[in-house]
């Protein structure tokens, strides 16, 4: 067991040392991506305990998420073939994603049954 523990630091301890070399960019890139997952596991947690009432919103915030971590993780795998137009590329895809995202956001999912008040006719 004791054995295991030592594997496992020297694993950590390994990996922290080879990934300050790693490049700003790329640390950068990583640093959204946590922010990207966070975002995603705070929405998941919030329908998960408070409730799903607008539902197409945690749709369309959760696939957002999930779609910019994917883009954005794939990104740094193109950042070493220079290409000019890759960046352009990842942009429109970005701009087009959240355009369908917001665009599924703003539909009225209607009032749930709890909150409807009969008519006084």
């Amino acid at each position: 067991m004791q054995a295991r523990k030592d594997q496992l630091e020297e694993v950590v301890r390994t990996f922290f040392k080879e990934y300050q070399k790693t490049s700003k960019q790329i640390k950068l890139i990583d640093a959204f991506l946590v922010y990207v997952m966070a975002t995603g596991v705070l929405q998941f947690l919030y329908v998960a305990l408070v409730g799903q009432f607008p539902f197409n919103s945690f749709l369309s915030g959760f696939i957002s998420s999930i779609g910019l971590f994917v883009l954005t993780g794939k990104s740094p795998l193109r950042v070493f073939q220079s290409a000019d137009n890759q960046y352009a590329s990842f942009i429109s895809i970005l701009l087009f994603l959240s355009s369908v995202s917001t665009a599924s956001a703003d539909k009225p999912s209607g009032v749930p049954w709890h909150l409807k008040t009969k008519s006084l006719r």
